[in-house]
């Protein structure tokens, strides 16, 4: 059986003139069970739509020890509240319930690889559907393979699109040991019934087909991360569309550049007429730094070949970017969990847009109260502009326990709100930071972001600043002009701009986990407080940026500051 749980710098203007630009990101909400407890590991399964989000903790032990379980999480308004804590109706201890998540809509797919027949044995594998009704969220159906066998891990990924469900059992023997096959159910009235077990035209021995699966409408993208055609373990995905009512593999999908132990296949998502691949341990910017690969179906055919790859902008070794990715739309999750800007193994996710000029990386997410081994981006979920984060190994319900692995999940909202700018590029003394300021005494730079809106009637605007050295006075202030001059251990990014300098006193201090806020009421702020010239008016654009102390940092001056965002404000 296959283990799967391991877990010369430029000048000051080029800069101010060519430094990267994001979309602002604002952490949302952090979420973590009601009841979560030592080793539950809420988070290792995520799944978003709309407002709802759904998160499997597979070694919850309400059932018994690693019975599992799985959250619903729902939002009015601006508040993330759990609505429903969901156990199978036959729960028992050793099932992995949760270790897979899917929601679409008012249905919701979680498969349990670990169950016991009947029908089959030993971890031959189920899933179980929920659905929300008047009442609340009942589970209507188990699902089982009509040919499961011990050891099959049915269950261990599943998607859910409407009225179809792909479950799949990566260890299946059909075609080997763990070749791997997919089961297609379709409901038929009140009944899900399957339709179809799928194999890869060409599975062997190893293959792993099902290691990861993503399904909309019509369309299915299998991962198969042991495929061997470019050297061993480096990859695949298959493609299968429904046709005439029966599943056809339509396409195999393989790299340009495939290579050993790339691992292509362990994550895949799918949307429209884009399917998108990880192989987290491409090596491309070193050992296991990580890719992801784009595909695009043209005239009714895919590939065979990628149409873009993805890289992180910060890549480092063994961050594993695209260990996770989903997408919906325009818009690209890729999930990073062993990267380490908050601590070894604390994790990060980005985001990535498709314009004109093809995709681009417009953010990169770190939980606020990011640790190490955290694990932040094992699994990601987008919808909309929405990011859900798994942070399974998070340590909230016993934080003094390092090995509590509680688990927590965090969402993310993608806004137009703000530009961010003027990040830790050309630090005064090698301290680079690519995607916040300049790095301070913790090794990573001060992170600005915004949520709320750019509403001068609304008044809603949200700064926060993290990634501060714990404890320090930190101030936010703002001017009407971009700038890029070295100042203390980094780089000043505000300037006058003709009008002036605003400083929002007080100053307030980083806490003990180095973040702060500033709003809502920025703009009335500045209407009290400030002279004519800097109170914020619609059609104005306004530059913020945050200034801390830090005793220990790297260049001697004991204070540097964050990145920058640029706010044109609005009615």
């Amino acid at each position: 059986m296959r283990m799967h749980r391991t877990l010369v710098a430029p000048s000051l203007f080029a800069l101010a003139v060519l430094a990267p630009r994001g979309l602002a990101q604002c952490e949302e909400a952090k979420l973590v069970a009601s009841d979560g407890t030592r080793r539950d590991r809420f988070g290792w399964s995520v799944s978003l739509c709309g407002d709802t989000a759904l998160m499997g903790a597979y070694t919850d032990d309400d059932a018994g020890i690693s019975a599992g379980s799985a959250y619903v999480f729902d939002r009015t308004g601006s508040a993330w509240t759990e609505t429903i804590k969901l156990i199978a109706s036959d729960a028992t201890g050793g099932e992995d319930f949760g270790y897979s998540v899917s929601l679409d809509g008012d249905t919701a797919l979680i498969g349990a690889m670990l169950h016991n027949g009947p029908p089959g044995g030993h971890a031959s594998g189920a899933a179980y559907l929920f659905e929300r009704t008047e009442t609340g969220w009942v589970e209507i159906q188990k699902l089982k393979a009509s040919d499961g066998v011990t050891q099959d891990e049915f269950g261990e990924a599943v998607s859910l699109s409407g009225d179809t469900a792909a479950v799949a059992a990566p260890c299946n023997d059909d075609l080997g040991g763990d070749s791997g096959s997919v089961y297609v159910f379709e409901r038929v009235g009140a009944a899900w019934l399957q339709v179809a077990n799928l194999h890869a035209s060409d599975g062997a021995t190893g293959d792993g087909f099902g290691d990861a699966v993503a399904l909309r409408g019509d369309t299915l993208i299998v991962g198969a991360g042991g495929n061997d055609d470019a050297g061993f373990d480096s990859g695949s995905a298959y493609v299968f569309e429904r046709i005439g009512g029966a599943w056809v593999q339509t396409a195999k999908l393989t790299t340009s550049d495939a290579a050993t132990f790339d691992y292509f296949g362990l994550a895949v998502g799918i949307s429209g007429d884009t399917a998108v691949v990880g192989s987290s341990l491409d090596d491309d910017g070193g050992s296991g730094t990580g890719s992801v690969y784009v595909f695009e179906r043209t005239g009714g055919l895919w590939g065979p070949n990628e149409t873009a790859k993805l890289h992180a902008g910060d890549p480092e070794v063994q961050d594993k970017f695209g260990a996770s990715v989903s997408i919906d739309g325009n818009r690209i999750a890729v999930g990073a969990h062993t990267d380490d800007d908050r601590g070894d193994g604390s994790g990060s996710a980005y985001v990535f847009e498709r314009g004109t000029s093809g995709w681009v990386q417009v953010a990169k997410l770190l939980a606020h109260d990011g640790a190490r081994a955290d694990l932040f981006g094992l699994r990601v979920s987008i919808s909309g502009n929405a990011v859900l984060a798994g942070s399974t190994l998070d340590d909230d319900a016993c934080p003094e326990d390092e090995g509590c692995e509680s688990g927590a999940a965090y969402v993310f909202r993608i806004t137009g709100v703000a530009s961010a700018y003027c990040f830790g590029t050309g630090c005064p003394c090698r301290n680079d930071d690519p995607v916040a300021g300049c790095a301070d005494s913790r090794g990573s730079g001060g992170r600005l972001t915004a949520c709320g809106s750019a509403s001068t009637a609304a008044d809603d605007l949200v700064l926060h600043t993290s990634g501060l050295p714990p404890d320090q006075f930190a101030l936010f202030y703002m001017g009407a002009g971009p700038l890029a001059l070295a100042f203390g251990d980094g780089l000043r990014c505000v300037g006058a701009g003709g009008a002036g300098i605003f400083r929002y006193f007080p100053v307030q201090s980083s806490g003990p986990i180095g973040v702060l806020a500033l709003g809502p009421g920025i703009v009335a702020h500045s209407q009290a407080r400030f002279p004519a010239a800097g109170r914020i008016d619609p059609g104005d654009t306004w530059n913020f940026q945050t200034w801390f102390r830090d005793p220990e940092g790297p260049c001697g001056f004991a204070f540097n500051l964050s990145n920058a965002l640029a706010v044109t404000f609005s009615p």
